[in-house]
């Protein structure tokens, strides 16, 4: 066995040594051009003032606000107030479609109610039973835990 040698994974390693070998020295030299270099890249680019970190920065907010369009978009507040009106439009429509087409689900209760130590208001109950009429599947019956019972004539599809 080697002297002042340990095992790595089954192979035996000398540690290294100091020395003034020649490769040290060039992979000394190595590391300090190499900084050398970079730091005069650094300055180069500074000195000028065309590429430095701040030019980056300003690069990177111009292409951000170019790829999204937002110098030619409206106001923000304006755009979302629109949408909001869209969709209050859409719905509409839906919801007319739906009446019109007798798609519409209705209660038959009990309706919402106060429980005497729930602190979150008025609650209603779950759905505990689905089943369709004999003889008929377009006819389903709802059933929650609180006793109200919903029909769809339609298999469920209002």
């Amino acid at each position: 066995m080697l002297r002042n040698a340990f095992p790595l994974q089954g192979i035996f390693v000398q540690p290294l040594r100091p020395s003034g070998s020649a490769s040290t020295l060039l992979l000394a030299m190595l590391l300090l051009f190499t900084s050398i270099a970079a730091s005069a890249a650094t300055d180069e680019s500074d000195a000028g003032g065309v590429r430095n970190e701040g030019w980056q920065i300003e690069q990177r907010q111009q292409w951000f606000v170019r790829s999204r369009g937002l110098l030619e978009q409206a106001d923000a507040a304006q755009l979302r107030a629109a949408a909001a009106q869209e969709q209050k439009r859409q719905r509409a429509l839906v919801d007319a479609r739906h009446v019109a087409l007798g798609e519409v689900w209705q209660e038959a209760g009990p309706s919402s109610m106060n429980m005497s130590d729930w602190i979150m208001g008025r609650v209603s109950g779950r759905v505990n039973a689905i089943t369709p009429k004999p003889g008929n599947d377009d006819i389903l019956y709802l059933g929650s835990a609180a006793g109200g019972v919903w029909k769809t004539t339609n298999a469920g599809v209002s």
